[in-house]
């Protein structure tokens, strides 16, 4: 994780949007009926903030997650995403890497293995992003 604190001391979240977010947005506050999301709970911090880091906590793998747990599924996600609503791509990484590295301390260690190698990934992405 050395990698990444560097990297969130010496890069920035350029292009951020403001508006209003969940604040906690993820999977567990998704009610499913029949294939469809019918509702979305835990709206207590949500108010004013920035969407690319909501984006980030909302997809970043969690322990026991079996989904969002590659780089394809994240960015198939992106590109959903990117069909209604634009957002910046980098500042999206930056948060994801912030993120990731929150949820690091999590789990046992096949996870955090994985969300080393997801962050990794994320900061390689975020590098495309600057050429």
């Amino acid at each position: 994780l050395g990698d990444a604190e560097k990297f969130l001391r010496n890069c920035g979240p350029d292009g951020k949007s403001e508006c209003f977010v969940h604040g906690d947005f993820h999977y567990a506050n998704l009610l499913w009926r029949e294939k469809l999301v019918s509702a979305v709970l835990d709206y207590e911090i949500s108010g004013w903030g920035i969407r690319e880091f909501d984006m980030a906590w909302a997809v970043f793998l969690r322990p026991g997650q079996k989904f969002l747990a590659s780089m394809e599924e994240v960015e198939q996600f992106l590109q959903g995403y990117s069909a209604g609503q634009k957002f910046s791509r980098r500042a999206f990484w930056f948060y994801y890497v912030l993120v990731g590295v929150h949820f690091c301390a999590l789990g046992e260690m096949q996870y955090r293995t994985a969300a080393e190698q997801l962050i990794g990934q994320a900061m390689l992405a975020y590098q495309k992003q600057m050429q």
